[in-house]
């Protein structure tokens, strides 16, 4: 009965008494991300919701529109209908129509806490979204 004596498994660096640690740390960490997470996931969703709100309940947004739309209406005709293309006027007018309503959501979005980056990066997260 001379067998060989008991070999004993050595730890490899990285394994022993210390790993029930790591594995808290890293459920806790999993935890905090997934915390983290949500609390974007909610601070996005309350922007877009003052988006929202804004752009349609926003009397002062509304006005300003409209005084552009009723100040321009008769530079409108039908002239697209009839050659397809807009003219150089008609392409300065919706550069104008377009730089009032940005500065007006940068204003809404910054009034929120936010960046018009964030902003935008949600809006392209959605539609990403929405097209898959």
């Amino acid at each position: 009965t001379g067998g060989s004596p008991p070999v004993e498994r050595m730890e490899s660096k990285g394994e022993g008494k210390y790993d029930d640690d790591d594995d808290d740390a890293k459920s806790g960490s999993t935890r905090d991300a997934k915390s983290e997470a949500k609390d974007q996931d909610e601070q996005d969703d309350a922007l877009l919701r003052h988006v929202f709100d804004w752009y349609y309940e926003d009397e002062d947004l509304e006005a300003e529109l409209q005084k552009f739309a009723f100040d321009h209406a008769n530079e409108f005709d039908d002239e697209c209908s009839s050659t397809g293309e807009y003219s150089l006027e008609h392409t300065e007018l919706h550069r104008e129509f377009r730089s009032i309503f940005e500065r007006r959501l940068e204003e809404c979005v910054e009034r929120h806490g936010s960046s018009v980056q964030q902003f935008y990066r949600l809006v392209a997260l959605d539609q990403a979204r929405s097209t898959e």
